[in-house]
């Protein structure tokens, strides 16, 4: 109502204008003045800690870079109360937090409470195996050409120490809302700095890498897994075999501390966000060295055929009884030393990752027991006793298992009673 003041206080009044007389009418002879604020607020922002995967927490930094008309400012933190009094133009850390809680501030004008500045919140979250809400980690849009990425940062942490050596990555799990998914291009890159090519433009039209609602299933990928396509497929699942193989981040680095996800977008009017991320690390690949027995085993010597390497560039193989029989082999077939039947004999195949070598232990026992004849038939040679000697192997634990007895006579020949 322009003919009557509006509650309030002085410089903080507020005037609701519409459409019904006299607001609608400005009356002659009134001058209205509008004033400013009493004061001019300080400017300042909030800077935040890498994540640090050791700690599992992180610090906000607040910069406080003019006073405005404050003689000095306070800083307030909603967590940690008063971190800073009667200060200038600078930077204030708080104390540290934990990962994946907010906090917010207030630069406070010692002058008038009016021109406080409040900021945040801000947080710094552990990305790693967690079903984040729609929003958390957006993509930005038409990124690539110019190198706006988005780099979701993780922690990882393994008792391995040497990617390649005492860990290896298995596979990369993910969960992403995007339309359009080949408008992305998705890097994973190790503590190291090492990338990898995981999907490059893929997909077609199609919508969402994995299932958005609970972030299950998951969109995998794992060396051998099925050729990634250009179909047109929403809401991928399976394993698939990335760009380029998760073997390029074995670089013998640490991977204990922060891994990044990178992702752009190639084109414009497409959104979406990143839902999940997790990468597995184990001690050996699933297709390590192995090594099985051959069934041909009439002698008292092991066969052993080392059919895969797994991620070793070769094995030594050993037995309990000979001592190291070969050393830096590959695929092949291979033989132990004769042994005494009887004598228990435990061959290892001895990986470049210790945590991947194979075993197995076998026993060669001989049993002789009585045999009788038939009665001799008219016209038929005479049959002498013989003795039935049983050679039976037992094999198990790791290479292969069962039991093999092959029975001779005496002449040491397979025989079998007519």
């Amino acid at each position: 109502n322009w003919n009557a003041s509006v509650a309030g206080t002085s410089n903080s009044s507020a005037m609701l204008l519409n459409n019904m007389a006299p607001a609608n009418v400005i009356p002659n002879g009134l001058t209205y003045r509008w004033f400013d604020p009493p004061c001019a607020s300080p400017s300042a922002n909030v800077t935040l800690s890498p994540l640090n995967c050791a700690t599992g927490q992180y610090t906000a930094t607040v910069n406080v870079t003019a006073l405005g008309d404050a003689p000095n400012v306070n800083i307030i933190s909603s967590i940690h109360g008063t971190i800073a009094t009667g200060v200038g133009i600078g930077s204030y850390p708080s104390n540290p937090n934990a990962l994946g809680t907010p906090e917010s501030f207030t630069v406070v004008h010692t002058g008038n409470a009016i021109c406080n500045v409040p900021l945040g919140p801000v947080v710094v979250n552990d990305g790693d195996n967690t079903c984040h809400t729609a929003g958390t980690y957006p993509i930005p849009d038409n990124g690539c050409g110019v190198a706006n990425f988005l780099n979701l940062p993780f922690c990882v942490s393994d008792p391995g120490t040497a990617l390649g050596t005492d860990v290896y990555v298995s596979s990369v799990e993910l969960v992403i809302a995007h339309t359009y998914i080949s408008d992305l291009a998705i890097q994973l890159i190790n503590p190291n700095g090492t990338p990898v090519d995981l999907v490059l433009s893929r997909f077609g039209s199609g919508d969402n890498l994995g299932t958005l609602a609970g972030c299950t299933p998951r969109f995998i990928l794992q060396d051998g897994g099925t050729a990634l396509t250009n179909t047109n497929t929403s809401n991928v699942v399976g394993t698939f075999a990335p760009e380029q193989p998760l073997t390029t981040l074995h670089d013998g680095s640490d991977p204990n501390g922060v891994w990044t996800l990178r992702i752009c977008d190639a084109f414009n009017l497409d959104p979406g966000d990143v839902r999940f991320v997790k990468v597995n690390l184990i001690p050996c690949l699933r297709r390590r060295t192995a090594a099985t027995p051959t069934t041909a085993t009439r002698t008292p010597t092991r066969p052993v055929d080392v059919t895969g390497l797994g991620t070793s560039a070769s094995v030594n193989i050993t037995s309990s009884v000979h001592g190291t029989l070969f050393s830096g082999v590959g695929i092949g077939s291979y033989s132990s030393n004769p042994t005494t039947l009887g004598t228990p004999e435990t061959i290892t195949v001895v990986a470049g990752n210790p945590a991947c070598n194979l075993t197995s232990t076998t026993s060669r026992t001989r049993i002789t027991t009585s045999v009788r004849t038939r009665p001799q038939l008219p016209g038929e040679q005479h049959l002498p006793h013989y003795q039935r000697a049983v050679l039976c192997e037992r094999s198990g634990h790791g290479l292969g298992h069962g039991r093999l007895c092959a029975e001779r006579g005496p002449d040491h020949q397979p025989h079998l009673e007519r």
